[in-house]
């Protein structure tokens, strides 16, 4: 016997083979109810369902631990618009009510995730958080090296208990280890620097951890993961505990970049009890299965997220446009080269995938291994395939760029190769700023503050990985993507560095592509991708798409 919890019926169904007929007879006199056209049995009285615990799974256990008025009343804090709470703020600075409103519902528990959508703040609500909780003098904040000196601004800008922020780059500071070592303190780290400092961090005692774009951590064997989260090597005596600190705040507007399974380690992390509580069960249930991520958005509200759209709490800010650009390459070369290494890779790939059920028990794991090194090599040649049509692209891209700046004051434009980028610089050489991965942190501020002042450059070139994220560039109200990016996350995230707090203007956004391009049908499967992570983390309904598979498919 079988006992899981129905969503959309709002109940209890068991499901017992036919053979079971003493159980049948048992879950009958505990007062269970027959569904004809299911073929269960079903009740929403929980108590009928206690006697049963053994045999439920984890959706059903998850919904008994929880009583379903508090439940209820957590779902719809998460997704509060205000509320009466007295934030401490610097003179002059005030928190909107949507802000007012997650801080609240942080405050309720020791481990939480902030998901608000691009722009709305996430970054000062866990500022406000510190503010409010007393207990709290020690914190460390794990961010990209790109935004250490961001949130040294924003904390220096917005903390309120003297709680002095502190870099730490190439030595641990001073303060923190010569005779201060209960020194209120917020000592800001990069995820790529956390293996240095984790004997420091361990014997500093933080209090609590913010986690900024905390989906760099949503892949447990990474080194910067395991050595913020902890791990334990199955069979070795090799063990490492996550950072010990009472509080964790885990910040991002993308908490899933592309598939449900990434969100396990946040699960794990903010839910141990939970949706953290047995893996496999989480990857049945919710990564495999589509028709559940209804349940698994509800279930993340009621336990530890709390996320809003700018759509629905932001009504001043202008709304956001999506236009698909196509344009016709003089050399149809690149795309005949594009088409033919699609179709070696798919004919790769069928092979492959037809050789696995011959294979049998012994071979199989082998057989897994191919497909993986096929599909690796397919993302390779694709790649390559990829840049070339871009390079080939470009001009069409520079004398689109042109005429947009005849009617824009200013534009933002993403790339993915520095080829590409190095090439738009020449073009608008008198007229840009450009931040990328070869740009020292310090240098993009910069950039972003010339970009940001009225009479200064006209033109923001960045590449979508290094720059966007963690800055605003609401000067501009058009933004356009000369290449795509394999995540619509990423580019999500990119677009929101103009579609947020302090735009005044409607947002264009524009996907260049070249006419019959692998681009031209990413575009598509972009937009298939983001609507499954609506549907998790906003409850949209759509289905979820495999990148490489769909583009061989």
């Amino acid at each position: 016997m079988n006992i899981t919890y129905h969503s959309p019926l709002h109940r209890f169904e068991a499901f017992v083979p036919f053979e079971a007929a003493r159980e049948r007879e048992t879950i009958k006199r505990a007062g269970w109810s027959w569904d004809k056209q299911r073929r269960c049995w079903w009740t929403v009285v929980r108590e009928r369902v206690q006697p049963f615990l053994a045999a439920c799974d984890v959706a059903a256990r998850m919904e008994l631990t929880v009583n379903p008025f508090e439940a209820h009343a957590a779902e719809l804090a998460s997704q509060g618009s205000d509320v009466e709470l007295d934030v401490p703020a610097p003179a002059g600075l005030q928190y909107r009510g949507y802000q007012r409103a997650g801080i609240a519902y942080a405050l309720a528990r020791e481990r939480v995730l902030l998901a608000d959508e691009m722009g709305l703040g996430k970054t000062i609500q866990a500022i406000g958080c510190v503010n409010m909780r007393r207990d709290v003098r020690k914190v460390i904040i794990l961010c990209n090296a790109s935004l250490r000196l961001n949130w040294r601004r924003e904390w220096a800008r917005w903390n309120t208990t003297g709680i002095f922020p502190a870099l730490v780059n190439t030595s641990w500071p001073r303060e923190a280890r010569a005779g201060l070592a209960d020194a209120p303190m917020a000592l800001i780290v990069s995820y790529t620097s956390v293996h240095k400092w984790r004997r420091f961090i361990d014997a500093w005692g933080p209090d609590a951890v913010i986690c900024d774009e905390s989906h760099a951590l949503k892949n447990s064997k990474t080194r910067q993961a395991r050595n913020v989260l902890g791990f334990q090597r199955p069979g070795h005596a090799m063990h490492r505990p996550r950072i010990p600190a009472k509080y964790w705040m885990l910040l991002t507007g993308t908490p899933i970049l592309n598939r449900p399974a990434e969100l396990w380690t946040t699960c794990r992390l903010l839910d141990p009890q939970g949706l953290g509580r047995d893996r496999q069960a989480y990857m049945m249930r919710y990564a495999e299965s589509p028709a559940r991520l209804g349940e698994l958005h509800r279930l993340l509200r009621q336990r530890f997220m709390v996320r809003r759209l700018k759509a629905d709490v932001l009504k001043e800010l202008p709304p956001k446009t999506r236009e698909l650009v196509t344009v016709e390459l003089d050399d149809e070369a690149p795309l005949l080269a594009e088409q033919e290494v699609m179709e070696k890779a798919r004919q790769r790939m069928a092979a492959l995938k037809g050789a696995l059920p011959q294979r049998g028990a012994q071979g199989y794991a082998e057989a897994v291994r191919e497909l993986q090194e096929g599909r690796h090599m397919a993302m390779t040649e694709l790649a390559h395939a990829r840049y070339v049509t871009a390079m080939a692209k470009l001009p069409k891209v520079i004398d689109h760029l042109k005429g947009v700046l005849d009617e824009q004051t200013k534009i933002v434009v993403f790339c993915w190769h520095h080829d590409v980028l190095d090439g738009l610089r020449s073009a608008f050489a008198q007229d840009c700023v450009t931040v990328d991965g070869r740009v020292d942190p310090q240098d993009r501020q910069a950039a972003v503050d010339s970009f940001q002042r009225p009479e200064g450059p006209r033109v923001f070139l960045g590449s979508i990985r290094a720059a966007g994220l963690g800055i605003t560039l609401t000067a501009a109200s058009y933004v356009a993507f000369a290449e795509l990016d394999w995540t619509p996350a990423m580019m999500m995230q990119a677009e929101d560095r103009l579609h947020r707090i302090g735009q005044d203007n409607a947002v264009l956004v524009q996907h260049i592509v070249a006419d019959r391009s692998i681009d031209a049908k990413m575009a598509k499967m972009l937009v298939d991708k983001q609507a499954v992570i609506g549907q998790v983390l906003d409850g949209a309904p759509e289905r979820e798409a495999a990148m490489v598979d769909e583009l061989l498919a």
